[in-house]
């Protein structure tokens, strides 16, 4: 679409719906159903960002690193933040050399800071901090939260499980929670486990109040990231209130209730039983990989439910929400067989994936106009659960409601003025045909709905939100969910075109990860089989069972299988006696905390 075509609609839909409900409507953000914002952001920089708002109720402003370790003329590099280390004379003494100050930086691009884009040298931008010690949240990594889409701040929402307002406060002192947000820091999981060492102060609005024991037992890898923050003199101030952001942290859950309780409980008990034991370098990655399952399994859950409320009107109830089904790949694309399954599977998530889109836009419209209804204002949600307001939305749409006719009327209205705003401008051929269309007077929402992702694009309704699919998978990373590849493929008979097939693998560490994690309410008693159905029916991961709009034969379901069971095997985590299946069991690697 060209730019200014592209202005000159969003401009026509403003003048149509006016400017606050134009807002709501022209965005890939759809609040009511999943509240963060579908784009590209990384995984291994959430959890500092977590850290920071347990830790102070609020949003991560502007913080002081790249004024600490920045150049003038450029953002900080390891380079820089070794000079700057270096010449603190107190902890790191005889670092002055140049040969000195580069094994400094290398030790420190190892365990501390990462390059943008992944990249080796000293002499690239830092894009993020490992969340090796709670003293990460000081760097303001990456430079703006925002970058991070409020994923940060709906996974510390869903752990503080505040059920009565739509803002996060601090937790009362009586509430049940692993996670309190704003206060009592020596209660939550997350300090506790990654705070060694810090004795937090009793105001938090003073942003120097944590400090140090220095005579605590540290790791060298934990030491060096207290020293970077320490240096930093402060953590960051708390996020300012703009146009476009806000300063506290808001409370909403995703539609996917079902898939939010299993993040939940997975979080909670893998830090409980194992936070204290793990090395610090196996359970950062194994944390990463389960944060992104979750939110994965959150979002395509969240879609599939938002595609029943285009057809039905109502919301899945939690107990009949059920996981999106993937086979994933036990062999990570070592079988060429079992990857080209997974890439079908995974197809079929993409059809849904592009379903949604029409489906969330239909929300989007009926959310911003009830919204402003005089009647229906009242109903709107006053706290974290959009349920019963989408099943509110639903009986208006399909005219169950008293308001359904001023409502849809409107809409038809919008209809009109919209397509004749179009053709008067010449351009939106495509969504002026939608809206001209015979069954307008049918169904105005869906009509609407259709001919506003024309207007909107590709980029901003498919590409940016396959963006965060891809970063929840963590593709082609050592501890991630998935693959992706380019190839060549034929598409309806016509010549053939290059495209990204996706598949989901099972990474040692996720596998690692979901072993363990399962053997807690097991009481250590775990077998395959029950192993492979906790994986179906709790993750949506199929290995040895063909999900819905996939054909595989026995053979090849089989031999993923037994893949998936020799690899168990080679990491230590699966043991039997003979071939029996119920003799075959998984076993942990690392003891829990009670049984330390």
């Amino acid at each position: 679409m060209p730019v200014n075509e592209g202005k000159i609609a969003s401009a026509i839909v403003e003048e149509v719906f006016t400017k606050p409900l134009k807002e709501l409507i022209w965005t890939a953000n759809t609040l009511v159903v999943l509240p963060l914002t579908p784009q590209g952001f990384a995984v291994g920089s959430v959890l500092p960002a977590v850290f920071y708002m347990c830790r102070r109720g609020c949003r991560r402003g502007k913080g002081r690193f790249q004024n600490t370790f920045g150049l003038p003329d450029r953002r900080a590099d390891v380079w820089s933040v070794a000079a700057k280390l270096s010449q603190d004379e107190k902890h790191f003494v005889g670092f002055d050399s140049e040969v000195a100050k580069d094994i400094l930086g290398d030790l420190i691009l190892c365990d501390q800071l990462e390059n943008k884009g992944h990249e080796e040298g000293q002499r690239i931008e830092i894009q993020r901090a490992f969340p090796v010690h709670f003293f990460a949240s000081w760097l303001d990594l990456p430079p703006f939260v925002g970058h991070l889409r409020y994923v940060p701040e709906m996974i510390v929402s869903l752990l503080a499980n505040q059920s009565d307002e739509q803002k996060l406060k601090p937790t009362s002192a009586s509430a049940n929670t692993a996670f309190p947000v704003g206060c009592f820091p020596e209660k939550n999981l997350f300090l506790g486990i990654f705070g060694r060492g810090v004795q937090f102060g009793d105001n938090i609005a003073n942003l120097c109040t944590d400090t140090l024991d220095e005579q605590a037992q540290l790791s060298i890898e934990e030491l060096l990231m207290v020293r970077l923050a320490m240096a930093c003199g402060e953590a960051p101030e708390t996020a300012r209130a703009t146009a476009n952001a806000l300063p506290f942290i808001q409370n909403l859950w995703p539609l996917s209730q079902r898939a939010a309780d299993v993040f939940r409980d997975d979080l909670t008990g893998f830090l409980q039983e194992y936070g204290d034991v793990v090395p610090r370098r196996s359970i950062t990655p194994m944390l990463e990989s389960l944060i992104g399952l979750g939110l994965l399994c959150i979002y395509l859950e969240s879609c599939e439910i938002a595609v029943a409320w285009d057809s039905s009107g109502n919301i899945t109830p939690k107990l009949d929400q059920k996981p999106v089904a993937v086979l994933a790949d036990a062999s990570n694309g070592s079988d060429s067989r079992l990857r080209d399954l997974s890439e079908r599977s995974f197809e079929e998530v993409m059809r849904l994936f592009d379903q949604s889109s029409s489906s969330l836009m239909a929300i989007r419209i009926l959310d911003a106009k009830c919204r402003y209804d005089r009647v229906l204002r009242d109903h709107t949600p006053k706290g974290p659960d959009t349920a019963d307001w989408l099943n509110l939305l639903g009986r208006v749409r399909f005219e169950k409601h008293e308001r359904s006719d001023a409502i849809l009327n409107d809409l038809f209205e919008k209809i009109e003025a919209l397509a004749a705003r179009l053709e008067t401008e010449g351009i939106e051929t495509e969504a002026v045909e939608i809206l001209r269309g015979t069954k307008t007077s049918k169904d105005p929402l869906r009509i609407l709905a259709e001919s506003m992702c024309v207007m909107m694009g590709d980029k901003l309704l498919h590409s940016n939100p396959l963006k965060f699919i891809d970063s929840c998978l963590m593709l082609n990373e050592a501890h991630g969910l998935g693959r992706k590849r380019r190839v060549s493929r034929t598409i309806a008979g016509r010549k053939r075109k290059m495209m990204d097939m996706r598949s989901m693998i099972l990474s040692n560490t996720v596998l690692e990860t979901l072993v363990h994690l399962h053997l807690i309410a097991r009481q250590g008693v775990l077998s395959f089989a029950e192993f492979l159905r906790i994986l179906r029916e709790r993750y949506g991961i199929w290995v040895d069972e063909c999900p819905p709009g996939v054909s595989a034969s026995r053979e090849d379901l089989l031999n993923n299988r037994a893949m998936l069971e020799r690899r168990l095997r080679d990491l230590g985590l699966l043991v039997g006696v003979n071939d029996a299946e119920f003799m075959k069991h998984l076993r942990p690697r690392f003891q829990r905390n009670k049984e330390v």
